[in-house]
């Protein structure tokens, strides 16, 4: 499955300058702050993320479900 899920998805690489970019942004939560950077950084259409907190503007957050839901698995019942 996670060979198949690698078709869909990005990994992005870390650099310092994205890290200090998160630093320096509005978002209270680093971790959050880092993904949304590294994301943005690639042009992503969404996170996928399980972090009912985590809130971007310019790039769609998903759970697992709705993403397993909307592009994986349509058809079927999650």
């Amino acid at each position: 499955m996670l060979i198949e899920l690698l078709k869909y998805i990005e990994i992005v690489n870390v650099c310092k300058t994205d890290i200090k970019k998160a630093l320096l942004s509005d978002y209270p939560d680093l971790e959050d702050a880092l993904q949304i950077v590294c994301a943005e950084k690639i042009k992503a259409y969404a996170i996928i993320t399980r972090d009912k907190k985590m809130k971007a503007t310019k790039i769609k957050i998903l759970t697992p479900t709705e993403f397993l839901g909307k592009y994986i698995l349509p058809d079927q019942e999650i």
